[in-house]
C-alpha cells in the first residue's frame, strides 16, 4: 500500500518542479533557430545603446532577426564561411563597447546578469550569424547595379 501511495504521489506532483525551462524557440527558418533568449540579448543591447523601452523595438529585432537568418540558411547553403577569428574579434570590439558604455566588466557582467564567458558564450552565435548574413547580403548586392537615374 505504501508503494501505490508513494507511485500515486509522483505521478500526481507538477511535473515543473522536476524541470526548468531554459529556453523556448521562437521562429525557426530553415534549420536555424530563433530562440527568446536571443530577443531579449539583442534587446538589452538595444538599451544599452541608449533606446528607449518600447515594443516597436522588440517588433523590429524579430523582424531583423528573421532576415539575418534567412540570410544565414542561404549562406551556409551557398558555403560563405565566417572563421571563428572573425568572430572573436567582433565580439571582443562589441564587448569593449559596452564596457566604454558601462563603465567596467563588473558592470557589464552585472547589467546582463551573467559572467563574461557566459555572455560571450550568448553572443558567439549570435555575431557568427549576423557575419554571415552581412557576407551573405554582399555576396547577393555586389552584382547589382543602379544608375543615380534608377535611384
Amino acid at each position: 500500500m505504501k508503494n501505490i501511495l508513494l507511485i500515486l504521489s509522483f505521478y500526481f506532483l507538477p511535473v515543473n518542479l522536476f524541470s526548468q525551462l531554459v529556453d523556448k524557440v521562437f521562429a525557426q527558418v530553415g534549420n536555424e533557430i530563433i530562440l527568446f533568449s536571443d530577443i531579449e540579448n539583442q534587446y538589452l543591447q538595444y538599451l544599452s545603446q541608449g533606446y528607449i523601452e518600447k515594443n516597436e523595438i522588440r517588433c523590429q529585432i524579430i523582424e531583423d532577426l528573421l532576415y539575418q537568418q534567412l540570410l544565414s540558411h542561404h549562406a551556409k547553403v551557398d558555403s560563405v564561411d565566417v572563421t571563428e577569428e572573425d568572430v572573436n574579434k567582433e565580439l571582443e570590439r562589441r564587448l569593449s563597447t559596452f564596457v566604454s558604455q558601462l563603465g567596467s566588466y563588473e558592470a557589464l557582467e552585472e547589467y546582463f546578469g551573467k559572467t563574461i564567458l557566459e555572455i560571450k558564450n550568448d553572443f558567439f552565435e549570435i555575431i557568427n550569424n549576423q557575419l554571415l548574413s552581412q557576407r551573405m547580403q554582399s555576396t547577393i548586392t555586389s552584382s547589382v547595379k543602379v544608375t543615380p537615374e534608377e535611384v
